[in-house]
C-alpha cells in the first residue's frame, strides 16, 4: 500500500513539476483541468450515478477560472455568479425530483460550499500563479504543502493517539497535526534560499505554519464533505490515494497564501 502510494505521488509530482517549469498557459491549463476534476469528484458525492448533471456542475465551477484566463477579473466575477445560478438551479432540480426530506437542509449549503471552495480557491490559485514569474516560489509553496501532508501522515501513523476531530475525521490525530507543522516549517526554512525568499527566518516559519494550518483545514473540509455523503474517497483513479481532490484539498485552501509571496 505504501509503495503504491509513493509511486502515485511521484508520478503526480513529476506531472505538476513539469507544468510549473514550462509555466505560462501550460501551467494555467493544467490547474484548470485539475480544478475541473476536483469539482467533478466533489459533485459526484451528491449526484451519484448522474454523470451528465455532474459534468454540468463541474463545468459551471470552472467558469470563473476561464473568465479570468480569457478576459480578466471582472469577467471572472460575472462567470462566478453564472456558475452559482447553475449550482442552485441543479440543487432545486434535485430537490424537486424527490430528494429525501432529511437531506434537504444540507443540500443547498453543501453544494454551494463545494462550489465556493473549489471554484473560488482554484481561481485564486490561477490568479496567484499568473503573477509569479519565478517558478522556484511555486515549487517552494507546493513543497511546503506536500511536506505538511507527509509529516501529518507519518507522524499520525507512528505516534497518533489523540484524535484531532473525531466526528469529522476519526483517523486524524493531534500528533499527526504537530508532525505536519514541524515538517512544513523545517522543510520551508531549509528550502527558503532556493526560492529566494527574503522575509527573515521568523516570518518564513510563520508563513510555513500558516500554509500547514490551511492545508490541514483543507483536509478536514474534504473529510466533512465525504462524511456528509458517506463516501470514503473522492475517486478511485489514483492508486493509494483515491481521487485528485483527496490530494489537493489542502493546496486549494492554502492557495491565497501564494499571494502573500508577491507582497
Amino acid at each position: 500500500m505504501l509503495k503504491e502510494r509513493l509511486t502515485s505521488a511521484a508520478l503526480m509530482i513529476a506531472v505538476f513539476l513539469s507544468a510549473i517549469l514550462v509555466g505560462g498557459r501550460v501551467l494555467s491549463l493544467t490547474i484548470l483541468l485539475g480544478v475541473f476534476i476536483c469539482l467533478y469528484e466533489a459533485f459526484s458525492f451528491s449526484f451519484q450515478g448522474n454523470r451528465n448533471t455532474t459534468l454540468i456542475l463541474a463545468t459551471a465551477g470552472i467558469l470563473p477560472s476561464i473568465g479570468w484566463l480569457t478576459c480578466g477579473l471582472e469577467t471572472a466575477c460575472l462567470a462566478a455568479m453564472a456558475g452559482l445560478v447553475v449550482v442552485f438551479g441543479m440543487t432545486l432540480w434535485k430537490i424537486e425530483k424527490g430528494e429525501p426530506a432529511d437531506n434537504l437542509d444540507a443540500a443547498v449549503p453543501m453544494l454551494s460550499s463545494i462550489y465556493a471552495w473549489i471554484a473560488g480557491y482554484g481561481t485564486c490559485l490561477l490568479v496567484a500563479i499568473s503573477q509569479i514569474e519565478d517558478s522556484s516560489k511555486i515549487i517552494w509553496f507546493v513543497t511546503v504543502v506536500a511536506l505538511s501532508d507527509t509529516g501529518a501522515y507519518f507522524a499520525g501513523r507512528s505516534f497518533g493517539r489523540n484524535r484531532l476531530a473525531p466526528t469529522v475525521s476519526p483517523g486524524k490525530t493531534i500528533e499527526g497535526s504537530v508532525g505536519g507543522f514541524f515538517l512544513a516549517i523545517v522543510g520551508g526554512l531549509t528550502l527558503a534560499e532556493f526560492a529566494g525568499l527574503q522575509l527573515g527566518y521568523g516570518k518564513i516559519a510563520l508563513l510555513c505554519a500558516a500554509i500547514s494550518m490551511m492545508t490541514q483545514l483543507g483536509d478536514l473540509v474534504q473529510s466533512m464533505f465525504k462524511r456528509a455523503y458517506d463516501v470514503k474517497d473522492s475517486g478511485n483513479w489514483i492508486p493509494g490515494h483515491g481521487g485528485l481532490l483527496d490530494r489537493v484539498d489542502g493546496l486549494l485552501i492554502a492557495s491565497p497564501l501564494l499571494l502573500f509571496l508577491l507582497s
